[in-house]
């Protein structure tokens, strides 16, 4: 595994891009629990998130969606309408 990216996140953790083999992954690292809480509680709604491929004692792996954050997708998108 490569980190290539550190991102910035909104959550608390430390989020990094990082290439395994041949695919790319999101790393987030620290304050997991809250993580996984929130994504859970929202994954009823079909938004399309990212998949959670791994999860550890102190961080969790994602399904890397090109050209995608949550910060953009809350811009162009009302939670409303899944609620």
């Amino acid at each position: 595994m490569k980190i290539l990216k550190e991102l910035i996140g909104y959550s608390g953790s430390k989020v990094l891009l990082i290439q395994d083999h041949e695919s790319l992954l999101v790393r987030k690292i620290g304050n997991i629990d809250r993580n996984i809480e929130r994504f859970e509680s929202l994954r009823h709604l079909n938004i399309n998130f990212p998949k959670i491929l791994s999860i550890t004692n102190n961080y969790y792996d994602l399904e890397y969606i090109p050209h995608s954050d949550m910060i953009t997708w809350l811009l162009h998108n009302s939670i409303d309408r899944y609620v």
